[in-house]
């Protein structure tokens, strides 16, 4: 065993796993794991790549983490690179300045924004007894008619006509918080954001209590790329929306979720962290029938989504025990197919979860039916410094299901050296010779 680690490390790694694997069939896990141990006195790296590839309900994988156990934190194993079809920027660990930002806490990025020109002076909203503000006097009735007239026409779908008698209203009633925030959903519904914001800024302004118009506003700041403005609004909204009791049950949460947008897209991905999980902890609560309840709707049910941007984020910050478990819990919750099996397999790899990595590849190959984004995994995990000869193994298998069963051949001679790509070839031929790509690529 000694003689084999010196000479192919890799090739011991899963040779040990195999055999480890088939002494916990046979009933002696304790030697399964005896052998991991005294079997191969290697080097320290050595050893953590082969229990990294035992099974993942070893006894070794049990308590703390593989890499808090033998010393060997993430990037110790494979400084892999990115697999092809997934953005670096979306995973690879950050430095410097970038990283440095990313790091910051919520509170430190609160005491760094400023207050936005269209909120100063504006108060906070709030239920508390004496807080009440007076009672506005009734529009006059030019303005309630012109009002009721812009109504009709938006129940009517006519939002072009119903702005031109909103508009024509708020001239009788500058400020008017109701035609001001109907105005600014009017604008949103035409497509001119830059409009519905102008609206939006007077209608909290106008009316403090106003905490739907303050979530929209920094969601739409947010978008239009006015960040720091729209952090600054959505961090308002959470603090006034605690104070009221009859506000909208979803804008908390639509709250939350804009600001973990926003400061994530500002480069905040600590911060970020910290409002997303708050938000998929949640427990779901009733919802009105309304657009925000919709909305709110529709977010819950892209949970395993927002589960792999969690992980991304985690990877991000060079955290990829973190990124992993939040990749598992994505596909837990539904999410899969290559896109998540690329950051899988990255972070396996980075991880030193070698057999974990490669087996990922073997069920997706199997899963898609040999799609080629699927395939260029093969090609991409031998070049990161796995052995084909294990995925070899699993070809039989995987060339009978996909729709063109070359595929599978032909990807894995891609990765093979060349006499072990000849030999594939020529067994793939020997089962199909009418199959003239690996013909082809055999001559």
């Amino acid at each position: 065993m000694r003689v084999l680690f010196r000479r192919r490390p890799w090739a011991s790694v899963f040779a040990i796993g195999r055999a480890s694997s088939r002494l916990r069939r046979l009933g002696v896990p304790a030697l399964a794991g005896l052998l991991l141990i005294v079997g191969c006195q290697a080097k320290q790296g050595e050893l953590a790549q082969a229990i990294a590839a035992t099974p993942a309900d070893s006894p070794l994988h049990q308590g703390p983490s593989v890499a808090e156990t033998i010393g060997t934190r993430p990037g110790d194993a494979i400084a892999a690179s990115v697999p092809p079809g997934l953005n670096a920027e979306l995973v690879e660990p950050l430095t410097g300045e970038a990283l440095q930002r990313a790091q910051r806490l919520l509170a430190d990025v609160r005491a760094s924004l400023e207050t936005p020109a269209f909120l100063a002076g504006r108060g906070r909203a709030s239920n508390e007894p004496g807080d009440e503000p007076e009672t506005a006097p009734d529009p006059p009735l030019a303005t309630q008619r012109l009002y009721a007239a812009g109504r009709q026409q938006l129940l009517e779908g006519k939002t072009a006509e119903a702005v031109k008698l909103l508009e024509a209203a708020l001239r009788v009633s500058p400020n008017e918080p109701a035609l001001l925030k109907m105005l600014a959903g009017s604008w949103a519904t035409l497509g001119n954001r830059v409009r519905a914001m102008q609206y939006l800024q007077q209608a909290v302004r106008a009316d403090p209590s106003d905490v739907e118009s303050m979530v929209v506003l920094g969601r739409f700041l947010v978008d239009v790329g006015d960040t720091e403005a729209g952090l600054f609004v959505l961090l308002a909204a959470l603090d006034d929306v605690a104070g009221l009791a009859d506000a909208d049950p979803a804008l908390p949460s639509l709250a939350r979720l804009y600001l973990a947008e926003g400061l994530k897209r500002d480069g905040y991905l600590a911060a970020a962290i910290g409002q997303w999980g708050a938000f998929l902890s949640e427990e779901p609560a009733a919802t009105r029938a309304n657009r925000h309840g919709a909305e709110l709707r529709f977010h819950r049910q892209r949970r395993p989504i927002h589960l792999a941007n969690l992980g991304d984020m985690h990877s991000r910050l060079g955290d990829a025990l973190a990124a992993r478990r939040a990749y598992a819990q994505a596909e837990l919750a539904g999410e899969g197919g290559v896109d998540l099996a690329r950051r899988v397999v990255y972070t396996d790899l980075w991880l030193g979860r070698l057999a974990e990595a490669q087996e990922r590849i073997v069920a997706t190959v199997e899963k898609t039916e040999a799609a080629p984004a699927a395939l260029s995994l093969i090609e991409y995990a031998v070049q990161q410094g796995l052995p084909a000869e294990p995925m070899v193994d699993a070809r039989r298998s995987l060339r009978r299901q996909p729709a063109e069963p070359d595929a599978v051949t032909l990807a894995l001679a891609a990765a093979l050296p060349r006499a072990g790509a000849a030999a594939l070839l020529a067994e793939h031929l020997d089962d199909a010779p009418a199959d003239t790509r690996v013909l082809e690529r055999f001559l």
